[in-house]
């Protein structure tokens, strides 16, 4: 896979786009910004409970992050982005909630045996929430196997095309936050962009 296209490709996307990218984003952040004042409210900060009440706010807001990722990846595609696709995954709940107990036990598990199987098991079923935007129809099996066909033999690439972030995420960290005002959309755009180039590669 071609990394420096895809990050050039990037780049050209977030062009004049910038403000447009951060819309859903910033959406599911209002959305999410009362579960967050409420877990802060009756919890200890760093208590079991705390992260056991995070989990499942960031389960049930998956939805939405799906939905903004369906709206990256129709802007990578040039197909009309609405703002409405941010909640068209709330009818897929059940689809996503299993895909991702399973997706995790599954990597628990590896991650047991020994560090790099979980590695490997977590690049494997990296693409699930690609597969649901384009086959939703599918049901959990059937989306983790998609995403195990499309990451075949892209494993290791996946994961050096991730690592290439790590300076803009350090930039992000050193500005406080700053930086992320570019670095977010870009790494998503990236990240879908490398999605869809799989999807062409296993079309031919």
């Amino acid at each position: 896979m071609d990394h420096r296209l895809i990050r050039q490709n990037a780049r050209y996307i977030l062009k004049g786009n910038l403000l447009s990218l951060w819309i859903p984003i910033i959406i599911v952040e209002l959305i999410a910004l009362p579960f967050n004042l409420l877990i802060l409210h009756i919890t200890d900060e760093g208590s079991n409970l705390e992260l056991i009440l995070t989990i499942i706010s960031s389960l049930l807001l998956m939805p939405l992050t799906i939905g903004t990722y369906d709206y990256y990846l129709k802007i990578v595609r040039n197909d009309k982005s609405d703002i409405k696709v941010l909640f068209h995954y709330l009818n897929h709940f059940g689809t996503i909630l299993l895909t991702i107990v399973i997706s995790s036990l599954l990597i628990m598990a590896g991650s047991m045996l020994f560090i790099i199987p979980g590695i490997i098991i977590s690049l494997m079923y990296s693409q699930y929430s690609y597969v649901i935007i384009d086959n939703p129809e599918f049901n959990a099996i059937k989306v983790l196997k998609q995403s195990r066909e499309l990451m075949d033999g892209f494993k290791l690439d996946y994961l050096l095309f991730n690592l290439k972030f790590t300076g803009w995420i350090l930039l992000t960290i050193f500005t406080f936050g700053i930086a992320g005002i570019y670095v977010i959309p870009y790494i998503i755009i990236s990240q879908v962009k490398y999605y869809d180039n799989l999807v062409h590669l296993n079309k031919n």
